[in-house]
C-alpha cells in the first residue's frame, strides 16, 4: 500500500522541522478536561472582547491621569500623537468589528 498524500505531505513537514516552532507545542490543550460546551467559540469571544474593553479603558484612564502623576511634565503634543501606543490601544476598540 502507498502512503496517502497528505500523510506524505505532513511527514515530509515534520522531517523539515517545519513544525518545530509551532506556539503552544508541549502545552496541554485548553480545557481538555472540561465537558464539551457547544458554544465554546461564543464565550471565549465574549471573554476576548471584554478583555480589549478593559485594555482600551485603561489606556484612556492613564492618558487622562499621566500627567497628573507626573505633576504635569508630559507635553500635550506627545501625549496626544497620533502614532502613539497609547493612542493606538484606545482607537482600536473602536474600529473592532
Amino acid at each position: 500500500m502507498t502512503e496517502p498524500w497528505i500523510e506524505r505531505v505532513i511527514r515530509e513537514a515534520q522531517e523539515a522541522g517545519k513544525f518545530d516552532d509551532v506556539p503552544g507545542t508541549g502545552q496541554p490543550i485548553a480545557d481538555i478536561d472540561q465537558p464539551y460546551d457547544p458554544a465554546w467559540w461564543a464565550r471565549r469571544w465574549i471573554a476576548r472582547e471584554r478583555s480589549r474593553e478593559a485594555t482600551a479603558e485603561l489606556a484612556q484612564t492613564v492618558e487622562r491621569e499621566l500627567p497628573l502623576l507626573l505633576g504635569g511634565t508630559v507635553e500635550d503634543d506627545v501625549q496626544q500623537s497620533p502614532g502613539s501606543p497609547l493612542s493606538n490601544a484606545s482607537s482600536d476598540s473602536t474600529t473592532a468589528p
